[in-house]
């Protein structure tokens, strides 16, 4: 394989995705921006080599309604990693209700007290989860931080990585890049 650096801009949702062919190698992006490439408030992320997990993530311990404005994370999970004015996707990641698998949403957390987070906006879906897994087929949403990178950058063979999904949380890579995400190799 070659040294040749890539270097691949956020674009539009609207655009298709950037496919870079390189004779052997192909590196396919699939971008989703939203409109919002975010402000680059956690600074630069360098990966040189290996994994690198850059979302933390909790499960949630009952069901979110529709309008609602707080949410109770598990006791599997560790609510320190969450901070007020952080992105948070919420995602149902298990359910027994067809059409509920996958929804989620994008909010930003106004307060944490305890185990409870209240978001700046209500909730425009509903959620369901439960924190011992005996509802029916056993049900699951979590929320996972958005971090809001300047930049990206990965070193020949690094990888960025979700928290393995363990039953409670984890499974998801989601990030918002300002500038450009740049790769070797």
């Amino acid at each position: 394989m070659g040294t040749d650096r890539q270097t691949i801009y956020p674009v539009p949702l609207a655009l298709p995705p950037p496919e870079l062919t390189d004779n052997d190698k192909v590196l396919k992006v699939n971008i989703k921006t939203y409109g919002d490439l975010g402000d680059g408030h956690d600074g630069d992320l360098n990966v040189t080599s290996g994994w690198k997990a850059v979302n933390p993530c909790a499960g949630l311990a009952y069901d979110v309604v529709l309008g609602a404005d707080t949410m109770t994370v598990d006791d599997y999970s560790d609510v320190s990693q969450f901070a007020i004015g952080d992105e948070i996707m919420i995602i149902q990641m298990q359910i027994y209700r067809a059409g509920y698998l996958g929804r989620y949403e994008f909010v930003k957390i106004k307060t944490i007290s305890g185990k409870g987070i209240t978001v700046e906006t209500p909730i425009v879906n509903d959620y369901y989860s439960d924190i011992d897994g005996n509802k029916m087929n056993n049900t699951k949403t979590q929320i996972v931080k958005v971090p809001h990178f300047n930049s990206v950058t990965l070193g020949a063979g690094a990888v960025i990585d979700a928290i393995s999904w363990n039953g409670y949380f984890g499974g998801i890579v989601c990030f918002r890049c300002k500038t450009s995400i740049t790769g070797d190799g």
